[in-house]
């Protein structure tokens, strides 16, 4: 009943073991539990084991740990893709000026257009898929929060500054944003 009710009642399972053999209850508790699906997990194990499972606590954390991490990369990876350099404008023009005049080269760097373009569009299918987004976008003007910013000391809070590398957000539960990577920003005016 106790198990079912989702409690470890240690001094009762203590007395039956005391009582009748660790085996025995052992044995009984684990035909319980193969018959009680809805048991849940945790719960289950103490009930057969008598001691509550310790490296599923570990093994939850450390998933915990490398879901944020693979969230962080995956922000990292959509700030790479999103600099300037690597649009696909400025290297479309690189290779029309290099085509005619040395063919290999340009052959070359149609090839890492494509594939620049086809890694592109599977970064941003993975960020979209984990609820990751770019936030605030480069260049834009936004107002100075070291919560979300990261910036030159002499900021004030508040002040209007401009998107040097945006930052990374995830979108939680309830649409509440959570901020992964903050955006680096400068002094609109200079």
């Amino acid at each position: 009943m106790f198990a079912k009710q989702g409690v470890m009642n240690k001094p009762l399972r203590d007395a039956l073991v005391t009582s009748v053999s660790a085996r025995s209850i052992n044995n009984m508790a684990k035909e319980f539990a193969a018959r009680t699906p809805s048991l849940d997990q945790s719960i289950a194990y103490w009930f057969v084991n008598g001691e509550e499972p310790k490296e599923e606590r570990s093994v939850r954390g450390v998933e915990a740990l490398s879901e944020a991490k693979l969230d962080e990369y995956v922000g990292r990876l959509l700030i790479a893709l999103d600099l300037p350099e690597l649009q696909a404008t400025a290297v479309e023009q690189a290779l029309n000026d290099v085509k005619d005049i040395m063919a290999a080269e340009g052959d070359l760097l149609e090839g890492a257009l494509k594939r620049g373009a086809l890694a592109t569009q599977w970064a941003r299918a993975v960020a979209r898929t984990r609820r990751i987004a770019l936030s605030p976008q480069r260049s834009e003007l936004v107002r100075y929060d070291p919560a979300a910013h990261v910036g030159e000391d002499d900021l004030r809070i508040g002040s209007e500054v401009r998107v040097l590398t945006p930052g990374v957000v995830k979108e939680g539960r309830g649409g509440v944003s959570v901020i992964l990577i903050k955006a680096e920003v400068e002094n609109s005016n200079g």
